[in-house]
Formats: structure tokens, sequence, C-alpha cells
């Protein structure tokens, strides 16, 4: 018998559901192929898809990781800025420059006034972190 203790009714099912006929060789092939791993797994006792590992080994460690480059700092920082003056519509670009600490400002789109230092109200130069939105 090729199905030598298999239960006839797995092997029914299986031909029906693989549309093969329980005397094809292709399918007996299969089912004592299925059965061999189901008597290997239940003599490990081990479940189909459960792994189980020791938690106090050295090797279950979570791997360490480079940690990420920080982000290039920006060349220039850029704001603009419009308001309405006496019904005309003005426009400012105020533009810093991160490597050299100067300002750069742009009004109406045509006046620059190129690096420029600005001091706060404490007399202290203004940089980068002075600006806020």
């Amino acid at each position: 018998d090729p199905y030598e203790g298999i239960d006839d009714h797995q092997v029914h099912e299986m031909a029906e559901l693989l549309d093969m006929r329980p005397s094809d060789p292709r399918l007996q092939k299969f089912m004592r192929e299925l059965e061999e791993d189901k008597k290997r797994i239940s003599e490990t006792g081990k479940a189909w898809t459960t792994e189980r590992y020791d938690s106090r080994r050295i090797d279950c460690k979570a791997p360490k990781m480079r940690p990420k480059p920080a982000p290039p700092s920006p060349p220039l920082l850029v704001f603009f800025a419009w308001w309405f003056e006496e019904g005309v519509k003005k426009y400012m670009e105020l533009r810093y420059d991160m490597k050299a600490k100067v300002f750069h400002i742009i009004l109406n789109k045509s006046v620059a006034l190129r690096d420029v230092k600005i001091a706060g109200r404490d007399g202290e130069i203004l940089q980068c972190w002075d600006l806020f939105a």
C-alpha cells in the first residue's frame, strides 16, 4: 500500500484538493513526504512556526548599529517677508550666511545690502539662532 500509515480520508481530501487521482505517483510521494515531516516534527517537539531561543545567550543581543551621521548644516538660512506700506506691497529677503556669519538683505527684490552685521538690543551681534519667524 503506497499510503501505509496515512488516513484514507486525508488521501482522498488531498487528491480532491489538488485535482489528482489517489493512484497518481506524485500525490503518493507528496503524501509520504508530508507524513514524514509530521513525524519528524512530532519527535523533535517543535511546532511548525515557533522556535524558542534562550534569552540569556550572548548572541541573542540586538546588533549594535552605527549612529546615523548628523545632517549637514545648510550654507544659507533664507527668510522671506512682505507687507503693505502706503498701499504698496513691499518685499524683503533676509539671508544669513552660516560660514561668514553675516546677513544679506534684499529689499523690494532690487536693493541689496551685503555683508551686514546686525546688533541686537543688548549690543551683541545677531547670529543664526536669533532669527525666528
